[in-house]
């Protein structure tokens, strides 16, 4: 069903941010609160998640492409609401703390930017928003990795989906 492959976007996203690290998570704020409360004020989660990744910059090394090790933190601040009519509603953030690589080619030097932003609103359909930018910025010209990514769906009440976006560009300068 493609409302159930869509409404696992967001938890796919982060639970590939998570599923790379080694250690666990580090909790920043509201550490004891529990992350899925039926309390109307809903609950807000900061956590600090070691990050390691391989991405190939296709134009790197003068054209020729080379992959670049990432290591640092990924800042994942989640703010999860229950409505008083049953409804979930989640907004998420995804920012790159630190991260940097290297070459493994070149051994030239790579900083990783970016902040990705997620809505996702379960009531009697499920609608869900999301905005994704990072950038791998190496020392050179020539040598800088962008993705940009604007994607949306809507499911009606029946499990229709009644609107879907999605517009990826991916820039290599």
């Amino acid at each position: 069903m493609r409302a159930v492959r869509y409404a696992s976007i967001i938890f796919a996203t982060a639970a590939t941010l998570t599923g790379c690290a080694s250690d666990a998570p580090t909790l920043t704020a509201a550490a004891d609160a529990p992350l899925f409360s039926a309390m109307s004020g809903g609950q807000e989660q900061n956590i600090s998640v070691p990050f390691q990744s391989l991405v190939f910059i296709p134009c790197a090394n003068k054209g020729v492409g080379e992959t670049v090790v990432l290591v640092g933190k990924i800042h994942l601040k989640n703010d999860i609401l229950f409505d008083g009519n049953g409804g979930l509603h989640l907004r998420s953030h995804f920012q790159p703390q630190g991260v940097s690589g290297v070459g493994t080619t070149t051994g030239e030097k790579y900083q990783g930017t970016g902040v990705s932003r997620n809505s996702l609103n379960l009531t009697a359909g499920v609608t869900q928003s999301s905005i994704n930018n990072y950038r791998i910025i190496g020392q050179r010209t020539g040598n800088n990795y962008q993705v940009h990514q604007n994607t949306h769906y809507t499911v009606n009440a029946n499990g229709q989906v009644t609107a879907e976006v999605d517009n990826p560009v991916i820039t290599c300068r």
